[in-house]
């Protein structure tokens, strides 16, 4: 008895020690392919003098509302490293500091507050109601304007600020917005069942 508790406990702890990798490497998969999946999304835009209008707001919290905030953060981030290394992730298919250091430096930076506090509210309960995720795209948003207008606002003036880069992104913001509000609570639903 006691020779094959000894067996069965080794294997059982090689089990979950290899578990451990797969584990990281199916996280660092996801992560690289959920800011692979920003770089396609800044593509997609309607060019506004000084920031254009692009899906990278829909793709942060996409992602950040479905992968949960830690891998959020993580994909903007390698998202971010990517562009500032010199691949032509921003859109435009620019890249480069000098983009940080633009006008829309600022909403890149606030793309990790918005993955912060989008993903850390559906996480956390948000994610099951068309207005509970409608509320944390909302708080997400506000979270990445806090950070993107009074950066935007040292190169158009504080009394241009609103009108640069508030109002024209309102529309779509919106609608992003209310598209995830129908897609994660389904998300979350089915997720639910298959566990």
């Amino acid at each position: 008895m006691n020779i094959s508790l000894n067996v069965k406990q080794p294997l059982k702890n090689r089990f979950l020690t290899s578990a451990k990798p797969l584990l990281m490497w199916h996280k660092i998969t996801l992560t690289l392919l959920a800011s692979i999946f920003i770089a396609i999304c800044a593509q997609i835009q309607l060019p506004l003098f000084p920031v254009p209008v692009t899906m990278h707001t829909f793709a942060v919290l996409l992602i950040a509302m479905t992968l949960g905030w830690r891998l959020g953060i993580s994909s903007v981030i390698v998202y971010l490293l990517a562009g500032l290394s010199g691949l032509p992730v921003f859109s435009g298919l620019s890249s480069g500091l000098h983009v940080f250091l633009g006008p829309t430096g600022g909403y890149l930076i606030g793309f990790i507050a918005m993955a912060f506090v989008s993903g850390f509210l559906v996480e956390y309960g948000w994610g099951k109601h068309f207005i509970t995720v409608l509320l944390a795209g909302l708080c997400g948003s506000i979270a990445l304007y806090a950070i993107g207008l009074p950066l935007l606002a040292i190169y158009v003036g504080f009394s241009h600020m609103l009108a640069l880069g508030f109002i024209p992104f309102l529309l779509g913001d919106g609608l992003k917005i209310l598209c995830l509000a129908v897609i994660i609570p389904l998300f979350w639903q089915k997720k639910k069942r298959n566990s």
